[in-house]
């Protein structure tokens, strides 16, 4: 039920794979490279012309701490802005977040908050070309969610690399990440090899909300047994809070 809107200059499309104009757009969707996102075309497009992307209603009453979060691609010499509009009792409250010019070839994630409205609201995202045709603009995997405020998680395992000839005595680090509201100062985390016991440790690090900090266990990994057709080592890490 998203809508192109009738009174603007052109429209959001769903793509697959790279966009028609060179040195500008994605090369693929963020959530796995085979499938769609929504783009703005700058080809034809410019100078400074605008496509609105319209969600639909959204009841938010029931969440607490409600927040937009999506993926978006800003790549091109002459990259436009990215805002974000949002529909209240049939108001528009106009650019309450906004991603200016070129941002380099790759996908990021944007949190918006929205603790600022209540009951049925309507998100619309305002893509502004620039100057030229190198101004393709992207978003994927969007969604409205009631964001927790405890919420850490490890996004990356640094060590050990893969390879052969590992040791009984392999370091284990991880990057974290504080996904919630609330700043963390105490955070559990475990590891454990082929599905044996954990390893349990803490980080005692002032982790504020978007932060990441990267930590290494004070306990390493016995990975010394040999990869073969029945056996594979593998490392699991984890990280939360309650």
């Amino acid at each position: 039920d998203w809508l192109n809107a009738a009174k603007d200059d052109f429209d959001w499309y769903v793509n697959t794979g790279t966009t028609p104009t060179l040195n500008t757009g994605p090369n693929s969707d963020h959530t796995t490279g085979v499938g769609n996102y929504m783009y703005t075309e700058a080809d034809g497009n410019v100078p400074a012309r605008i496509a609105l992307l319209i969600s639909p209603c959204v009841d938010i009453s029931s969440l607490a701490n409600p927040f937009l979060e999506f993926w978006y691609h800003m790549y091109g010499l002459w990259m436009g802005t990215l805002s974000i509009d949002i529909d209240t009792v049939g108001v528009w409250v106009l650019g309450i977040d906004s991603i200016v010019g070129d941002q380099g070839d790759n996908w990021f994630e944007k949190q918006v908050d929205l603790t600022a409205f209540s009951g049925i609201i309507r998100v619309r995202f305002r893509g502004l070309t620039g100057a030229s045709i190198s101004s393709d603009m992207a978003i994927d995997d969007v969604k409205i969610y009631d964001k927790p405020p405890n919420d850490v998680g490890v996004i990356f395992i640094g060590d050990p690399n893969s390879g052969c000839g590992l040791s009984a005595t392999e370091p284990v680090t991880v990057e974290v990440k504080n996904f919630g509201l609330d700043p963390q100062d105490t955070v559990p985390v475990s590891y454990s090899v082929n599905g044996g016991p954990p390893v349990n440790d803490t980080i005692f690090v002032l982790l504020n909300p978007g932060n990441t900090t990267i930590f290494t266990f004070a306990t390493s990994a016995d990975l010394s047994t040999p990869r073969s057709e029945e056996h594979t080592s593998e490392l699991q890490s984890h990280s939360f809070i309650s």
